[in-house]
């Protein structure tokens, strides 16, 4: 585990994302809005990098295969936001 930025993991995910093609052509990632949040005053958090990137890669295309069956006139938007909580561990 090295101390990480997770604001920077979750950009190369959204990048990695941005060039996933679904076979079955349910979705285009490139059509969907991404909205990022994140506070400026993160601290470097240690994980395994790589691990939390592809959880996130995970869950952006399964809301992307999610949102897929929604009426043409919708347009599909994913908001991350990334929040300190100071009571962790509590």
């Amino acid at each position: 585990m090295q101390p990480t930025a997770l604001a920077g993991i979750i950009d190369q995910a959204i990048e990695l994302a941005a060039t996933d093609y679904d076979l079955k052509k349910t979705y285009d990632f490139r059509n969907i809005a991404i909205t990022c949040d994140y506070v400026p005053e993160m601290l470097d958090i240690p994980v395994v990098a790589v691990e939390i990137e592809q959880v996130l890669l995970n869950l952006l295309k399964n809301a992307a295969q999610a949102m897929s069956s929604n009426p043409p006139d919708c347009l599909p938007r994913i908001t991350l936001r990334l929040r300190r909580d100071n009571r962790c561990g509590d």
